[in-house]
C-alpha cells in the first residue's frame, strides 16, 4: 500500500491566521506519516514550520496590493503569463 499524498494549499490575503492553521495541519499530517505538499500562495513568512512537508511558496499576491515581484519590488498585473508561471511551479 502506498502512502497517501496530500496537497495542502493556503492563500493568505490579509493576515497569516489561515497560514498558521494550515501549517499546524501539515505538521500533524506529517507526524502520522503522510506525504504532504504544502503550497502557500501568499507573501513568504520566515520560519514557517510545516513539519516534514515539501514546501512551495507560489508567486505571492494579495487582494489589496496585487502581485509583488520580490526581485524588482514592483507590483505586477495578474495576466495569463503570470498564471502559467504560477502553475508551472506546481507541475
Amino acid at each position: 500500500m502506498t502512502t497517501p499524498n496530500i496537497f495542502l494549499y493556503v492563500q493568505n490575503l490579509l493576515g497569516i491566521g489561515h497560514l498558521r492553521r494550515a501549517a499546524a495541519i501539515s505538521r500533524a499530517l506529517t507526524e502520522i506519516g503522510l506525504d504532504v505538499n504544502f503550497v502557500s500562495g501568499g507573501i513568504p513568512i520566515p520560519n514557517l514550520n510545516v513539519g516534514s512537508a515539501s514546501f512551495i511558496n507560489s508567486h505571492p499576491y494579495d487582494h489589496l496590493t496585487g502581485i509583488l515581484n520580490y526581485w524588482s519590488m514592483k507590483l505586477v498585473k495578474i495576466d495569463d503569463k503570470w498564471r502559467q508561471n504560477r502553475c508551472s511551479k506546481l507541475a
